[in-house]
C-alpha cells in the first residue's frame, strides 16, 4: 500500500455558485473531496488529508494534514465563494505545507479541484510543474466546468510535472446530468493507478469521462447512468457470497455431527472388539459353572444302569440255583 501525503486544493471562486453540475458546482465539489479523503484514507491508515482554498483573497489552509476525515468533511461547511482562482499561488502553498509534513517517508501529492478559468499563462505553469517535478510532488487535476479552457493549459503543465506516470488530469464535461463523484469514483484519482483508456492525463473535454465500454465498470454498469442498479448488483454480489461461504462451510459441520452422533451411540472397532471378547468370556465361564452338573447326571445314570444289571445278575443266578436244585432231587 502506497503511504502518502495529500493536500487538496478546493475551488471556492464566484464560478462554484453555477448550477451547470448538480447541485451546483461548489456542493459537487464537496462530495467529491468528501470521497476523495475517505478513500485515500481506506488506501492506507497512515495517509494523511490537508485541505485549503485557493480563491478569493488569498489561499487559505482549512485543515493541516490529518488522518481523520471527519475534520476534511466538516471544514467544508464554512468555506466562503468569492473571488477568483489563484492556480499559481495555491499550489505553491500546498506544495510549501507538504514540505513540512510530519512522516518524511510518505509521497508528496496535491489534488486540486478546478471549475473557474485558470489565468496563468503555459509558461508560468510548466515553470512551477518542473519544480515540482524537483521536489517529487505528484499532481492530479480534477477539471470540471471551465473544461475547454482549461484543458489544453492544464495539460501542458501535467507534462511538465512528471506527465502520465504519477500524475493525472480528469476532466468533467458540463451537463445538467453530470454527478461529479460518479466521474471520481471510477477514475485513478480515486483509485490510485493510472488507467489510459480512463485518459489519466488526456487534454480534452471528455479526459476522464465515464468510458463507454461497460467492461470498464464493475458489473458492466455505468454508476453515473443508473446507481441504483450499479448498488443492487453490488448487494446482490456481496449476499451471493455470503450464501456461498455458508454453503461450503455446512458439509464440515454435518459431517462432524455425524461423528459426534457415532461417537455417542455406536462403540468405536476397539470398543467392539472388547465386548466381543468379554462376551466369549462370559460364555466360557457359564459353560465351565454347568459341566460339573451335567457329569453328575451321568454318573447318576450309570449308577442307576449298574443297579439294574446286578438285579438282573442277581435274579439269572437265583434262577440257576433253583435249576440246579430241581435237576438233584
Amino acid at each position: 500500500m502506497v503511504l502518502e501525503a495529500s493536500f487538496v486544493l478546493i475551488d471556492n471562486s464566484e464560478y462554484m455558485r453555477n448550477g451547470d453540475i448538480l447541485p451546483n458546482r461548489f456542493q459537487a465539489q464537496v462530495d467529491g473531496v468528501g470521497l476523495l479523503a475517505q478513500a485515500k484514507m481506506n488506501m492506507n491508515p497512515e495517509n494523511t488529508v490537508g485541505l485549503m482554498t485557493f480563491a478569493g483573497p488569498s489561499p487559505e489552509v482549512l485543515v493541516t494534514s490529518t488522518a481523520d476525515d471527519a475534520k476534511i468533511i466538516a471544514s467544508m461547511h464554512d468555506v466562503k465563494i468569492s473571488g477568483e482562482l489563484d492556480f499559481l499561488h495555491g499550489v505553491q502553498v500546498a506544495q510549501l505545507a507538504l514540505k513540512h509534513r510530519q512522516n518524511k517517508v510518505q509521497r508528496q501529492r496535491i489534488v486540486a479541484f478546478i471549475g473557474s478559468p485558470v489565468s496563468e499563462e503555459v509558461s508560468e505553469l510548466e515553470k512551477l510543474g518542473k519544480k515540482l517535478k524537483k521536489n517529487n510532488v505528484a499532481v492530479d487535476l480534477v477539471v470540471f466546468g471551465e473544461v475547454d479552457e482549461n484543458a489544453n493549459k492544464l495539460h501542458h503543465f501535467i507534462e511538465a510535472v512528471g506527465g502520465a506516470e504519477n500524475n493525472r488530469l480528469l476532466c468533467v464535461p458540463p451537463g445538467n446530468q453530470t454527478v461529479l463523484s460518479d466521474y471520481l469514483i471510477n477514475s485513478p484519482v480515486i483509485r490510485g493507478s493510472v488507467d489510459p483508456d480512463e485518459g489519466g492525463s488526456g487534454s480534452g473535454a471528455g479526459a476522464g469521462a465515464p468510458a463507454s465500454s461497460s467492461s470498464t465498470f464493475e458489473f458492466g454498469v455505468d454508476p453515473s447512468l443508473d446507481p441504483e442498479l450499479a448498488m443492487a448488483l453490488r448487494m446482490s454480489m456481496e449476499e451471493e457470497q455470503a450464501r456461498q461461504t455458508t454453503t461450503s462451510s455446512q458439509p464440515e459441520n454435518v459431517e462432524h455431527m455425524e461423528q459426534i452422533d457415532e461417537d455417542t451411540e455406536t462403540p468405536h472397532r476397539g470398543q467392539q472388539g472388547e465386548i466381543k471378547e468379554a462376551k466369549k468370556e462370559d460364555d466360557v465361564e457359564m459353560a465351565v459353572e454347568s459341566k460339573p452338573s451335567n457329569q453328575e447326571d451321568s454318573a447318576i445314570a450309570e449308577a442307576d444302569a449298574d443297579a439294574d444289571e446286578e438285579d438282573e445278575i442277581q435274579k439269572a443266578i437265583a434262577m440257576s440255583m433253583q435249576n440246579n436244585k430241581e435237576e438233584n432231587k
